[in-house]
């Protein structure tokens, strides 16, 4: 494992440093601290470019042919990082966990019949998205064509996506996906959500809903809505009326 304190120093020299050096790495994480405690941030606001260049990318998964989870999230943009990404699918056969921060370009999607990106990787089980300016609806689509072995995925600060792509990428993956969560998205409050997921509702194991509660122009409210696989019995409805917050929790 690779947690950097000093994240202001991650670029291509770092990581391919880390390739070289460490060429058994089974597991990576480089992540900027400031992007836990801000998990709301606006997608490009204050953000700049990452001294990590796409470019870089393919060379460092070329030297890291073990990896089984890979979380990346610098809190820089790395801008056109389709192409490296795509390599993930063949320099890194065992991946199986991937979660991106602030990565521009994951998947286009430019063509219906072409995936490229991301949506490229079919053996990932598990995919986390957050803060991905130009990711579309359709671009939605395209992972749940080509990341066909999907049991968990995760989008945050997604402004572009909407209830229409969310829930095609989800009906595409009815039959593998069964945890959830989607937080901060412009045009997925919590209704949208919840009907995004309505195709998996059957089977669906967790759900992690962290958006705006439309309705209300004087008063926002947070839904949060976890659902586990116990019973279908409500446990720990509260309600907190001094931070204007909704939380629900359910158990099969």
């Amino acid at each position: 494992t690779f947690d950097p304190r000093y994240f202001e120093f991650v670029g291509d020299e770092t990581l391919s440093a880390v390739a070289t050096s460490c060429p058994k790495l089974t597991l990576l994480h480089m992540v900027d601290t400031a992007s836990l405690a801000n998990p709301r941030a606006i997608p490009g606001t204050e953000a700049g470019d990452s001294a990590v260049t796409a470019g870089t990318l393919i060379e460092v998964f070329s030297g890291l042919p073990n990896l089984e989870e890979l979380v990346l999230d610098v809190g820089k943009d790395v801008k056109h990082s389709g192409v490296d990404l795509e390599a993930l699918n063949s320099k890194c056969k065992k991946l199986r966990v991937l979660k991106l921060g602030q990565f521009q370009g994951v998947c286009s999607a430019t063509e219906w019949r072409r995936l490229d990106g991301v949506a490229l990787c079919g053996g990932l089980q598990s995919l986390s998205i957050k803060n991905s300016g130009d990711l579309t609806d359709m671009g939605l689509v395209a992972i749940g064509r080509g990341c066909c072995k999907l049991t968990t995925f995760e989008i945050q600060g997604c402004e572009n996506v909407t209830v229409d792509g969310l829930r095609t990428m989800v009906s595409l993956r009815s039959k593998t996906l069964t945890d959830v969560r989607i937080s901060c998205c412009k045009n997925l409050d919590t209704a949208a959500s919840l009907k995004a997921i309505e195709p998996i509702c059957d089977r669906i194991k967790r759900l992690h809903i962290d958006c705006v509660w439309s309705g209300s122009e004087d008063e926002e409210v947070e839904g949060r809505v976890e659902t586990s696989e116990a019973d279908h019995e409500e446990e720990d409805d509260g309600y907190e009326r001094s931070q204007k917050r909704c939380k629900y929790s359910f158990e099969e």
